[in-house]
């Protein structure tokens, strides 16, 4: 699976986020965005899904140009998305939820899924009323029920303590092991070395591949602008 960057600009009044990147990503397995804070990281990710214009420049998505598609249209081209904010109608219960942002009900996949990730006890509860790292795996849920070929998630593991993180991460897994590719921006590096594929890095308005979590450790430019060093 493959995410090509051309020529991309973005920026926003004066200030420039991204400044003509030509980059290829092969977003195979478990894919990281790391960056400091204001470096663009939900940024690009909100362009790769549909909410912020590029100001020049093309995405192409396994050698499909998306930059003009809507957000409706990623999703049905294969894009799951799980945003830090909340998507879900708060004053639903989780299945009501389920069921509104499924194209059927009562269908398999569903079935499945709320199987899969262990969310039986949560179905008639209002979604307004769940915890944080419960409300992170329902809409970890939602994201899989069209079957994407890529899940997008921003920072998933803000604001959750370390049992629900390390549950989050099983799932990561468990997802990434039915042949999904996750590609996810995170700023707390440490919580993805043991279940990262690969580490990407937002620096002075490009994006960088550094590679696997060793060569995450011994990379000069993460060394020095990232931990400053």
């Amino acid at each position: 699976m493959q995410l090509k960057i051309e020529n991309l600009q973005k920026q926003f009044k004066t200030k420039i986020i991204f400044n003509n990147i030509n980059f290829t990503m092969n977003l195979t397995g478990i894919s990281v965005i790391l960056g400091i804070n204001g470096s663009g990281k939900s940024t690009f990710l909100d362009m790769l899904i549909g909410k912020q214009k590029l100001n020049k420049g093309d995405l192409l998505f396994n050698n499909k140009s998306i930059s003009k598609q809507s957000i409706y249209q990623r999703l049905n081209d294969g894009f799951g998305y799980v945003s830090q904010k909340d998507m879900p109608v708060l004053s639903l219960t989780v299945y009501d939820n389920l069921v509104l942002f499924s194209q059927e009900q009562n269908n398999s996949r569903l079935k499945e899924l709320i199987e899969q990730f262990e969310i039986t006890t949560l179905l008639n509860t209002k979604y307004k009323n769940l915890s944080f790292g419960e409300k992170v795996r329902t809409k970890i849920v939602l994201a899989l029920l069209n079957s994407p070929k890529l899940l997008i998630l921003d920072e998933p593991f803000s604001g959750l303590d370390p049992i629900f993180t390390n549950k989050i991460k099983d799932l990561l897994v468990k997802i990434k092991d039915k042949g999904v590719s996750i590609l996810l921006a995170e700023h707390v590096y440490h919580i993805m070395l043991d279940i990262a594929d690969n580490f990407y890095f937002i620096h002075n308005q490009n994006l960088h591949h550094i590679g696997n979590a060793h060569e995450f450790n011994n990379n000069e430019l993460i060394k020095k602008h990232y931990f400053g060093n």
